[in-house]
């Protein structure tokens, strides 16, 4: 009895030292936990629309665990603020400098809304680059004679919209519009707003006249220059009679 009461003392002490031991094990796996390293980054204070100046009240800064950081993200708020986004930004989120271009790349071009239907907008949407077409009045008795005019080339799509004027989301087909039966009504597009140099602005600002249906885009995969024969589609009679026929430049 005696024995064994002289082991109490190192019971104890061994316990101790055990709870201790096990006390700080579970402390340093919660503040490992809890306790990451982290890294500042800016984010969108709101969500910008492609093709936005960003001002310095659209950015702030936010904590991210270090290492979930995209290696195109923006490091500063000096990598953003001043810069267009081509591309639409989510608020709260990293900025992909990808996305950024300098505003002095638009130089002088003018915002154009120009009215479509799902065919004439050639399945185009936010950020794409088009050349636009006039279309003679005589669709119905089409020959190649009254086909159309290349009025403008290069031209940057800013948003795509449907007749309410929103905004179509990017990742439904503006051409064929499908839905499955439980989505929503299709929406297809109805206005395309379009970043011009100023020279071609006149050439296609009659597309944005009520219940217009002259105006058609193509869609290119590349930037290329074909010459422009000048037309002023401000009324129909500017496309009638004497249209030359379209070169297999203008139709690609």
């Amino acid at each position: 009895m005696r024995r064994l009461l002289r082991l109490v003392p190192y019971l104890l002490t061994t316990a101790v030292g055990i709870g201790v031991a096990v006390g700080a094990w579970i402390y340093l796996q919660n503040y490992q936990t809890t306790h990451k390293d982290m890294v500042s980054l800016p984010v969108p204070t709101r969500d910008i629309p492609a093709y936005t100046v960003i001002a310095s009240e659209d950015v702030t800064l936010k904590e991210f665990v270090k290492g979930a950081e995209e290696p195109t993200s923006a490091r500063e708020p000096k990598d953003v603020v001043g810069y267009i986004t081509t591309a639409p930004l989510t608020k709260g989120w990293q900025i992909n400098k990808r996305v950024l271009t300098d505003k002095e790349a638009f130089g002088d071009k003018q915002v154009v809304g120009v009215n479509v239907d799902a065919a004439r907008a050639g399945g185009v949407k936010a950020g794409d680059i088009v050349d636009v077409y006039w279309l003679t009045p005589e669709q119905g008795a089409w020959t190649a004679s009254m086909s159309s005019r290349l009025v403008a080339q290069n031209a940057t799509v800013l948003k795509v919209c449907d007749e309410r004027g929103q905004p179509l989301d990017e990742t439904q087909s503006v051409v064929q519009g499908a839905v499955n039966p439980v989505a929503p009504p299709k929406r297809t597009p109805s206005v395309v707003y379009l970043l011009l140099d100023p020279a071609d602005v006149g050439k296609v600002i009659g597309g944005a006249m009520p219940k217009s249906s002259f105006i058609a885009l193509a869609k290119k995969t590349k930037w290329s220059v074909t010459p422009v024969q000048e037309v002023m589609p401000g009324a129909e009679s500017a496309t009638q009679g004497n249209a030359a026929p379209a070169t297999p430049a203008q139709t690609r």
